[in-house]
């Protein structure tokens, strides 16, 4: 089968690699990139413990591990707990699943002091307020955004399109016409992932059983 990879690289490239390792043939086509925000540290001297929800959020914070490496690092899934060990980080814990986990595994973490979210200027979900709900000490830090590449194109001659977040989502949506939405394969992480293609009468719309890659690439072994 042929797949559009829809994610910014570098994380294109390792996804495509694995679609190949399982026979299929991955068209990196990214309609979305990452970009850093100016960030500082020097006024979260109170950081008990670090939350990552991407690996872009790994990359931004790779210049300071020297500061931060001691930290524990608690990540909402597999792929990113590992970017921050080979980061430099001595520990980072993975949720194995969405925001919610995330949330659930740092709740029963004994973290002295506030968890800082290094997160996009849009991040999926609000681990910092459902963390505060439960009287966790958090804050937001963003450290890269994430926008369209306004020279993305719909690659010819595919079989499904693969989504990794509401932001390639939302790119796609501005790009294909239902016609060409109605031959193809959907295959996205989550419910919300695929939310702004719904409207599109794709010939069908998978949505991995746990909010990672590893669940989609299962379905497509």
């Amino acid at each position: 089968m042929r797949i559009w990879v829809t994610r910014a690289q570098p994380q294109a490239a390792a996804t495509a690699a694995r679609l190949g390792a399982l026979g299929h043939e991955a068209i990196v086509a990214p309609v979305i990139e990452t970009r850093p925000v100016a960030f500082g540290l020097d006024e979260f001297a109170d950081i008990g413990a670090l939350a990552v929800t991407s690996q872009a959020a790994v990359a931004a914070l790779a210049p300071f591990v020297s500061k931060l490496c001691a930290l524990p690092v608690y990540a909402v899934g597999d792929a990113t707990a590992q970017a921050a060990r080979e980061a430099g980080f001595d520990r980072a814990d993975s949720a194995a699943g969405r925001v919610s986990d995330l949330v659930d595994l740092i709740l029963s973490a004994p973290i002295q002091g506030t968890i800082l979210h290094a997160c996009a200027r849009e991040p999926a979900g609000d681990l910092v307020g459902d963390l505060m709900r439960s009287a966790r000490p958090a804050r937001r830090l963003v450290v890269y955004e994430t926008v369209p590449l306004t020279a993305a194109m719909i690659p010819g001659q595919i079989d499904a399109v693969m989504i990794h977040s509401a932001q390639a989502a939302r790119a796609v949506a501005e790009m294909i016409l239902p016609h060409q939405a109605e031959p193809l394969g959907l295959y996205g992480l989550s419910t919300d992932v695929v939310l702004p293609l719904k409207r599109f009468n794709f010939a069908k719309i998978v949505v991995a059983p746990f909010a990672n890659e590893q669940s989609i690439l299962n379905l497509l072994a």
